[in-house]
């Protein structure tokens, strides 16, 4: 599949498709895996998601069958793609989050996002 790292950020973004998921990591109740894009250097997500300067997209995924998807834009000037699943319960049951952290948001676009991400990605930001 053929990909374009298109890019758009979002104006009027409502952060409740990610609330469930950002509620768990507010109350420092999960450490998300951290996931090292190769080539570059190991990035923290410090005060995530205070720590969020801009939306770019992000999916509302559904308990035990599709995962909680952001992108968006760090006040570091970094970006992160940041993953959450869950079980049938929501996160009180079996929570796993993973993220990704560039300074290239087409790094992210083009390399991490696996095909079904991407589709999603293209087909909710086209």
């Amino acid at each position: 599949m053929q990909r374009t790292p298109n890019i758009t950020f979002q104006k009027n973004f409502s952060y409740i498709f990610i609330k469930e998921p950002f509620n768990i990591l507010e109350h420092q109740e999960y450490t998300p895996k951290q996931n090292i894009i190769s080539g570059q250097s190991s990035k923290e997500i410090g005060s995530f998601p205070y720590n969020i300067a801009q939306y770019i997209w992000a999916h509302q995924g559904k308990y035990n069958e599709e995962d909680f998807l952001f992108l968006g834009e760090l006040l570091s000037g970094s970006y992160i793609f940041f993953k959450a699943k869950c079980g049938k319960n929501g996160f009180c049951d079996e929570p796993f989050m993973e993220y990704w952290i560039t300074n290239e948001p087409s790094t992210i676009i083009m390399e991490v996002m696996s095909d079904k991400e991407y589709e999603i990605y293209r087909k909710e930001t086209s």
